[in-house]
């Protein structure tokens, strides 16, 4: 599934235009697509390899057909929640909803960092990440927040409750 995945965001990069991320003027359909386009060749490099590392992290705990609906759907509520000027792509959206994910299974401990450094590092990473986000024009800082928080709600309902 996750080179599928992979194939279809190099694909839709070569194929398509901006015309598939969403703004407040676009077209309701587009909060549907949004997260297949990228604005450059390393904005798709970037998310592929997020993608990848959480991907191969959270199918060892949730199936990879609904991790993929899980964060999708996040991904999608949450841009028609944090509406912007300019066109929004990418599927940074899906990457943060994952994340969350991951960031539940971090406190149930589901995931160990033998290091107690390397946990640090990887929690000081995340909030640069977001940092960078809020700072840095032309991101979307508050879907990447409110997709973080909303996959960290979503993995804490499925991990504590759903799966006992």
């Amino acid at each position: 599934m996750k080179p599928l995945i992979l194939l279809i965001f190099i694909l839709v990069y070569a194929l398509c235009g901006a015309e598939l991320g969403y703004s407040a003027s676009s077209p309701w359909w587009s909060h549907l697509t949004y997260s297949f386009q990228h604005g450059s060749w390393l904005h798709l490099a970037i998310n592929a390899l997020g993608f990848v590392g959480l991907y191969g992290a959270l199918v060892q705990f949730i199936k990879p057909a609904r991790l993929l609906l899980m964060a999708y759907a996040v991904a999608v509520a949450a841009s028609l929640v944090c509406v912007y000027r300019l066109p929004v792509v990418g599927a940074s959206a899906v990457i943060y909803a994952m994340l969350g994910m991951y960031l539940s299974l971090l406190l149930f401990r589901r995931i160990h960092y033998r290091r107690r450094g390397d946990l640090w590092l990887f929690l000081l990473s995340v909030v640069s990440f977001l940092v960078i986000s809020f700072v840095k024009q032309n991101t979307a800082g508050m879907l990447h927040l409110v997709c973080l928080l909303s996959g960290a709600a979503i993995g804490t309902l499925y991990f504590k409750i759903l799966k006992r």
